[in-house]
Parts: structure tokens; C-alpha cells; sequence
């Protein structure tokens, strides 16, 4: 399945990958489980991306490489980050939000 140039599994929950590296701003369907190996590796285009708290998992390697991105908000429903997730992103800035009950 593929929306908005993001590749998904069949089910809907697993992000496996892109479809266009061009991709600059990076918005990841609400319902998404996991973002899968290497799904964003040396998309040197991608500046930012948003998370949905859906998301519980990102995998190996997900983001690596990704040398333009700058920023990334991880939800605190995120138990998971593999290994190198974010190697190679020299501009990265991230936070963890954590959401509060008012």
C-alpha cells in the first residue's frame, strides 16, 4: 500500500519504506505500528518528520543516513529505537514528548 509517497505493509501498520527520496517534510499515517529497517536510509532530502503516537517501534537503520534532517519529535509511545537509527544525521535535534492530561 503506498499513501502519500510513503510505503506501507498490507496491513497498514509497518512504514517499509519511500517511494520518493525527494521528500522533504514527512508526515507518517496515524495508525502506523512501526517504522521498518532501513525505511528512510539516505533520504538526504527529508528536513523534518512527524510521528504519530501510534507508533511503537522504529526500527534498525530507519533514518540513517538522512544527512538534511534537522528535526524529530518522538512520542513517548516509542519503547523501541534499533540500532543506528539515526546514524549519519549530523543535524538532528529530538525530543521525546510525553502527552499530558489536563
Amino acid at each position: 500500500m503506498m499513501t502519500n509517497l510513503l510505503i506501507y505493509s498490507e496491513d497498514g501498520k509497518t512504514l517499509i519504506g519511500v517511494y520518493d527520496e525527494n521528500l522533504s517534510d514527512v508526515k507518517i499515517t496515524q495508525g502506523v505500528r512501526k517504522i521498518g529497517f532501513r525505511a528512510f536510509e539516505n533520504c538526504t532530502s527529508v528536513t523534518s518528520i512527524a510521528i504519530p503516537e501510534t507508533v511503537e517501534e522504529i526500527d534498525d537503520y530507519a533514518f540513517a543516513g538522512c544527512s538534511s534532517l534537522q528535526s524529530i519529535v518522538i512520542p513517548n509511545t516509542v519503547k523501541s529505537i534499533g540500532y543506528k537509527a539515526f546514524s549519519g544525521c549530523v543535524n538532528l535535534t529530538m525530543e521525546r514528548y510525553t502527552r499530558r492530561m489536563p
